[in-house]
């Protein structure tokens, strides 16, 4: 089993850097995070958005609680996440949204990571 408490914050997608979290693992004693960076813009557009999906994670199921939309504007993005299923750990994905087949949205994983709030 992996040390959480150890993981290191993988982004998958190069043209995306997170100012905030810097790892994959997080303690907060507020009920709040701030998810916040920057994209590269790919020929001269940048994506307009990525999506958050909030899981809490307890010992005997996970369940997702909150997808949150987050703009990106002039390549940043920023938010303050309210984490408000009260104290726990809590698995926050970010997405880039695209153009799926058929037109349905699909989501590609940027990064994971985990926040503690105690």
């Amino acid at each position: 089993m992996v040390n959480i408490e150890d993981k290191e914050l993988i982004v998958k997608q190069s043209s995306y850097q997170f100012t905030s979290p810097t790892k994959g693992y997080i303690k907060v004693d507020k009920p709040e995070i701030i998810i916040s960076g920057t994209v590269a813009s790919i020929n001269d557009y940048y994506p307009s958005e990525v999506v958050l999906f909030v899981k809490k994670v307890d010992n005997t199921e996970t369940m997702l609680m909150l997808e949150e939309i987050i703009p990106i504007i002039d390549g940043q993005f920023m938010t303050k996440l309210a984490l408000e299923n009260g104290e726990g750990l809590y698995k926050v994905t970010v997405n880039s949204l695209m153009a799926g087949p058929r037109g349905s949205p699909a989501y590609i994983e940027i990064t994971n990571f985990y926040v503690e709030y105690l």
